[in-house]
């Protein structure tokens, strides 16, 4: 069981880099103009934020990653929501740039500190 946890953090460490510069560049995408890229790139964000948090999820069961607060990046996906539903542009770049891209980064930082003291 232990050996599936740190199989699937390590792959937490490798993915979460990739997930937080797509979040950039959704964010950057929004705010240079290029609206349609940063819409476009979306559902496979979505797709990889899915991932991450059943992965999370999973390894919180075995007792790990405590510390990352899965909440969090809900209460996001419901101001995302209104801001896509109201297309408010500049939120949603604000959205992906200081909330979102943020917490996947103290997420990377907590699976390696994880990996690093119990597995």
């Amino acid at each position: 069981m232990e050996n599936i946890v740190k199989e699937t953090m390590l792959s937490c460490r490798e993915y979460l880099p990739k997930l937080t510069e797509a979040v950039s560049k959704i964010a950057l995408d929004m705010q240079g103009g290029n609206e349609a890229a940063g819409i476009r790139l979306m559902p496979e964000v979505f797709d990889g934020l899915q991932w991450v948090i059943e992965a999370v999820n999973g390894i919180q069961r075995h007792g790990f990653l405590g510390d990352i607060d899965l909440q969090e990046i809900t209460r996001h996906f419901e101001e995302l929501k209104n801001a896509l539903e109201i297309r408010d542009h500049v939120l949603i770049a604000d959205l992906f740039e200081y909330e979102i891209g943020p917490v996947l980064e103290s997420w990377l930082e907590k699976v390696d500190q994880n990996i690093c003291k119990k597995v």
